[in-house]
């Protein structure tokens, strides 16, 4: 059985997840749905243009927050709101009533024992990437990794 360090769930009550679901998914070693929107929103980013959107963050001299890659996506968290102003070809915003399912936070690159782990796990204070920033940067990426668009 996994132990959950407290700190590692200290972003989960203002996220309004359910704690008992939450830690019994953790325990077994599966992924826990958390709600997006009340502490967070989400971008989900084509996989192979989540490592480059990061480093055209990083290049750029933005902050690159909490994030994680799965076997398909990446996703990227952002302030509440940001999903309502995202527009970005072959990505999805989410927000209010969404669900992200994560793994937890201990489970970090390259460690990759379920579906998804975490690049910049959730910590608070919660740190997370200007969506514009972001955006700018996926289209840079996505530039570079098909010229010509």
């Amino acid at each position: 059985m996994i132990r959950i360090a407290r700190a590692d769930l200290d972003w989960l009550l203002p996220a309004g997840a359910d704690l008992d679901v939450v830690t019994a998914a953790w325990d077994n070693g599966t992924l826990a749905p958390i709600p997006v929107g009340r502490l967070w929103d989400a971008i989900q980013l084509p996989k192979h243009l989540g490592w480059p959107t990061l480093n055209c963050l990083h290049r750029a001299r933005h902050s690159v927050g909490a994030s994680l890659q799965g076997s398909s996506y990446f996703y990227v968290l952002v302030p509440p709101g940001g999903a309502a102003i995202w527009k970005a070809p072959a990505t999805v915003a989410l927000s209010w009533g969404d669900k992200l399912a994560v793994p937890d936070p201990a489970q970090q690159v390259p460690l990759t024992p379920s579906s998804r782990t975490w690049i910049i796990p959730p910590r608070l204070p919660l740190a997370l990437s200007n969506p514009t920033a972001l955006r700018n940067a996926y289209l840079a990426a996505r530039r570079e990794a098909t010229p010509g668009i």
